[in-house]
This record gives C-alpha cells, structure tokens and sequence, in this order.
C-alpha cells in the first residue's frame, strides 16, 4: 500500500470508525500498523478474494478493479464506480458480511507473536508482490 492510502485508513481507523479490511497474504506485513491503528484485519479462507469494494454510511457503494496503489491509478486504467443508492450499499454490506463470516479475523496478540522467519518470510512476499 502506497503512504497516503496507509494514512487514510490509518485516520479512519484512529477516529472510531468501523473499518474493516479483507486482506491477501502479500499485505501481512502491515498487518501490526493496521490494527494498531484500529483496523479490522480479516483474511479470506475460501480463497481468492478479488473483490475491491467499499460501502460507506449505509448509503455509499464504491465497486471496482483498482488496487490501492499508484500502478492500478497510473498505468493500469482500472476503473471504479460509485453508487448513491441505500438498497445497493445494504446488498453489498450483506455481501461483505458472507466475507467476514468465511474469514478468519487477525489480532494483534497473534502478530505480535509470529517468530521472526514468519515476520522475514510476510516482509519477503511484500516485497516481490506487486510484480507479481
């Protein structure tokens, strides 16, 4: 993730917001400075999930296929739409609720906890994802 978008979600997650964020592998090394910050963290068990969605206020959807980095911005064209609309966002939520119950939720105790080839092993997988 790209400094301002941690910085977004950081403040959001600082002002007692519900935020909750469904995760790959190659992100767990942000995973301590998520939920520092007051960051749901789950990660998807059925497998891939490629969903990029957002609902907002119960009445805000935002669908698309950009990731949260300059790439998908810059170079990718991927697109986003926004949808002003209480019974599209209240779909989408429940969507999102399927996700969270077929997900497994990270704390902070076990990230604190993982040993260091763990830590070493997240940070490589970092590294290398995004060209992947």
């Amino acid at each position: 993730m790209q400094t301002d978008n941690f910085r977004h979600v950081f403040s959001n997650g600082r002002r007692g917001q519900s935020r909750r964020v469904f995760v790959r592998l190659h992100r767990s090394s942000h995973y301590r400075r998520l939920l520092e910050a007051g960051i749901a963290i789950y990660e998807y068990l059925p497998g891939l999930l490629h969903a990029k969605t957002i609902t907002m206020d119960g009445t805000v959807t935002l669908v698309g296929s950009t990731n949260l980095n300059l790439r998908s911005f810059d170079l990718n064209f991927q697109n986003n739409i926004i949808f002003y609309d209480d019974a599209i966002t209240r779909d989408m939520a429940d969507r999102q609720q399927v996700h969270q119950q077929s997900s497994l939720k990270i704390t902070l105790s076990e990230v604190q906890q993982w040993p260091m080839g763990q830590r070493l092993w997240h940070k490589a997988v970092a590294t290398v994802g995004p060209i992947l």
